[in-house]
């Protein structure tokens, strides 16, 4: 009989149940890439990552001001599953469909919120922090396409100055037409 430390500490059984918590599909696709280490460095820092996480999360229950740098509750419910989405960018030539990208934008925006929530904690939480500041700078492409896809994913009319003039047209002719 083969008796390994990730079987004595039932591993796979924590996995299930800290799957149970996760509420996205990222979050329980990278639950499956978690492999235990063995290396004493390593390990040491994943407690230390995991302290400071525990810590976050209960300071942001917590009743409090909403002051720069206070632990704020994330939400990673609700996320859109854009794993496909993310394919499709790799395939020359293949366009996103209008829903696809509001997914992308929405994804983006709560990356930005989350890392700005994040990054006011460095002075507490700087494992964290770290962390958060490795999310890409989405701002100016978020301001770039605010307003311009709407949320049932179609384009919207204000979305450039040569669109809306097309689409007047077309309701011109579509008149004419009728008429």
């Amino acid at each position: 009989m083969n008796f390994t430390s990730a079987g004595l500490l039932e591993y796979d059984a924590l996995k299930a149940l800290v799957g149970r918590f996760l509420s996205s599909p990222g979050g329980r696709g990278e639950l499956e890439n978690v492999r235990p280490s063995a290396e004493r460095a390593a390990v040491e820092e994943a407690l230390a990552e995991t302290a400071e996480a525990i810590a976050y999360h209960t300071a942001s229950l917590q009743t409090q001001t909403t002051s720069r740098g206070a632990a704020i509750r994330l939400r990673f419910d609700q996320l859109p599953d854009v794993e496909e989405h993310v394919a499709k960018l790799h395939i020359g030539g293949v366009p996103l469909e209008g829903i696809e990208i509001r997914e992308l934008l929405a994804l983006l925006e709560r990356a930005t919120e989350i890392r700005g929530i994040v990054q006011a904690t460095h002075d507490r939480y700087p494992r964290l922090a770290h962390y958060a500041g490795r999310i890409a700078e989405f701002r100016p492409l978020l301001k770039e396409l605010s307003g311009k896809i709407e949320p049932d994913g179609s384009v919207s009319d204000h979305a450039s100055v040569a669109l809306h003039r097309i689409r007047r047209d077309m309701e011109r002719q579509q008149r004419s037409i009728q008429e």
